[in-house]
């Protein structure tokens, strides 16, 4: 039984404090409901991982088997459409040189599977006979149950934010 805090209802009490010791199971229930939803709100708000679709699990796969030399690369954005995906990022070469590029998949879906029609890197066409090399793994790749589809974080507003080491 739900206590009752207000106690009971005398004849001393205003309208208004009968009326609230009368409703006040149902002001505590709401109450206590209200917490709750809260706190599974902040509970829940605090993953900070944001899941992408195949599109942009393709596009990171294929940016990791054909980047050029990259020791370390670091996704910074991304973003998808229904026939694309895009993929900024900065590259960290052997000599420690830091690039920052931005790489866009373009698919083609039909009834015979995902097809990728085209890549381009800094809105430069990459090397088709890569790309067509690439299109025999993709059934293997969307097969993966771990294809790993984490979307970078959403970038700062201030510059402190957006260093990295």
């Amino acid at each position: 039984m739900i206590p009752r805090l207000l106690g009971e209802i005398n004849d001393s009490d205003t309208e208004f404090t009968a009326l609230l010791k009368q409703k006040q199971e149902m002001i505590f229930v709401g109450v206590v409901g209200f917490i709750i939803f809260i706190i599974a709100v902040v509970v829940l708000s605090g993953n900070d991982e944001v899941k992408g679709t195949w599109r942009y699990g393709l596009c990171k796969v294929f940016l990791e088997r054909y980047a050029q030399y990259p020791t370390h690369i670091k996704l910074l954005t991304s973003g998808e459409k229904q026939n694309s995906a895009q993929l900024g990022y900065i590259n960290i070469n052997s000599y420690g040189s830091q690039n920052s590029e931005m790489m866009e998949c373009f698919y083609n879906i039909d009834q015979n599977g995902v097809t990728l029609n085209r890549v381009t890197v800094n809105r430069r066409t990459f090397n088709q006979d890569m790309v067509n090399e690439f299109n025999q793994s993709i059934p293997i790749i969307l097969a993966r149950e771990d294809l790993d589809l984490v979307l970078p974080p959403r970038l700062g507003w201030t510059l402190e934010s957006l260093k990295f080491e």
